[in-house]
């Protein structure tokens, strides 16, 4: 559904889809750090922070916030520039694909040069 969410985003869209976008970004957001937080508290911190997709949604769901903090730009996007950021959560879908050993090596090369 995020997915879905962040792909309907277009330049010069109506403010009505832009407030709708806004509210699924809240929503998601909120989501996102119920499930990190629920993952620690089932895992334990040590166990969390051993796996390279725990760590990258963590990364994921921090600059969410940092999104939402950052006052508006001048053009009314919101998140200061940062709305670029979003784009990283349509990585979260490569979750459902972990099992590929390959690409578990690629996003690990990732995440590292961040």
């Amino acid at each position: 559904m995020n997915t879905l969410s962040l792909a309907t985003e277009h330049y010069d869209e109506d403010p009505a889809v832009t407030a709708v976008n806004h509210a699924a970004n809240l929503f998601f957001t909120i989501i996102f750090a119920v499930e990190m937080i629920l993952k620690i508290f089932g895992y334990g911190c040590k166990a969390y922070i051993a796996e390279n997709f725990n760590k990258f949604d963590a990364f994921i769901v921090v600059m969410s916030y940092v999104e939402l903090v950052i006052p508006e730009d001048t053009s009314g996007e919101g998140g200061g520039g940062l709305g670029m950021l979003r784009a990283f959560r349509l990585l979260r879908i490569f979750k459902i694909i972990k099992s590929w050993d390959s690409l578990k090596l690629l996003l690990g090369t990732v995440f590292d040069s961040l």
